[in-house]
């Protein structure tokens, strides 16, 4: 049966009717009774046939349903309702239809159309992830604009404008945790307090232009220059302008004996911070000027032993008090020759 539907392209009908009739001729008989029983054996076996096909053919639509209600779904995942309506139309035929080439076609150009309308969909979509990421991009780039001015921003209002170093509000934040520090890591924690002297009469005698230049000087070539030739790693160190002319200096291990030392370093600058002070302000006629210009520093020197944050500050300024007294000179609680009280 299957070789001559597929020989000559016939419908199940029309090729029961041609073997029926070829069993009539072949039979060439006039017995009525073996013509219709081998009819009927010829119906069963083309009854039989069909029944085969008709199962192959519900394995093919099985099949091809199934493909296509996954494809169907995919496709409405990221599609629109165009493709959910074809998805559906495209099962009703599968399910409904008859089994001819008609309905193949039919199903191939609804799963074509889906492509399409999916391929479409799948543009529009990636344009849209285009502009998102784009959009992305730009607020990561703002933000970290942002975060960059926050820095400066704090960094600015910790930063003493004149000299660069700390302010004090920086000071108070920082002290502590370099205390925490010393102690976490039992290494010494030394604090220099530092006082231009009568500095107030400086301002008075030369102006107060001279009086900044004064600061800076101090800062940049009484502090800085010792601080960097003696301790390379700028970690270890903090730099703050405490008040107008006074300045105190935070160092990591380094105990009152080599910090009195290196305070003692930076008093013997002050021949160099006078020629800076000249260097940047040439209207001083040196020597003729009835008061001659003449900068020096007092220091005290104390090492952190324990104590509160409050009383560290006051045992370190007590220090700088007592070199006040006799003026350009580093006092400590340990006996040294820089000590000139």
């Amino acid at each position: 049966m299957t070789d001559i539907l597929n020989k000559e392209r016939l419908t199940p009908s029309e090729a029961c009717q041609s073997q029926c009739e070829d069993l009539r001729k072949a039979n060439n008989s006039n017995d009525n009774n073996l013509t219709c029983l081998n009819f009927v054996k010829s119906l069963m076996t083309i009854k039989q046939e069909l029944e085969s096909e008709l199962a192959e053919y519900k394995e093919f639509t099985k099949i091809f349903y199934n493909d296509s209600i996954i494809g169907m779904r995919n496709i409405a995942k990221t599609g629109s309702n165009a493709i959910s309506g074809l998805g559906k139309n495209t099962i009703l035929k599968i399910e409904t239809g008859a089994p001819n080439e008609d309905v193949i076609k039919s199903i191939k150009e609804d799963t074509q159309k889906g492509m399409t309308v999916m391929n479409s969909t799948l543009k529009e979509y990636v344009g849209q992830v285009t502009k998102l990421k784009g959009a992305l991009e730009e607020t990561i780039r703002k933000n970290q604009e942002l975060k960059q001015k926050n820095k400066e921003l704090e960094q600015q209002a910790m930063t003493d404008v004149m000299t660069d170093f700390y302010n004090k509000r920086a000071f108070e934040m920082i002290l502590p945790k370099m205390i925490q520090q010393s102690k976490e890591e039992s290494l010494p924690l030394s604090m220099l307090f530092i006082d231009i002297d009568q500095f107030k009469q400086l301002n008075d005698t030369h102006g107060h232009h001279i009086g900044d230049i004064a600061i800076t000087s101090v800062a940049k070539i009484g502090i800085l220059k010792i601080l960097e030739q003696h301790i390379p790693d700028k970690q270890k160190y903090a730099c703050i302008r405490y008040a107008g002319d006074e300045y105190v200096i935070l160092i990591k291990d380094m105990n009152i004996s080599k910090a009195t030392e290196l305070a003692n370093r930076i008093r013997n600058q002050h021949a160099d911070i006078r020629k800076e002070i000249l260097m940047k302000s040439p209207d001083i006629n040196q020597p003729d000027m009835t008061k001659p210009l003449n900068v020096t520093l007092s220091i005290g020197v104390y090492q952190y032993q324990g104590e509160t944050m409050e009383e560290f500050i006051q045992k370190a300024d007590a220090q700088l008090y007592r070199a006040k007294e006799v003026r350009n000179t580093v006092a400590s609680p340990i006996k040294s020759p820089f000590l000139r009280y």
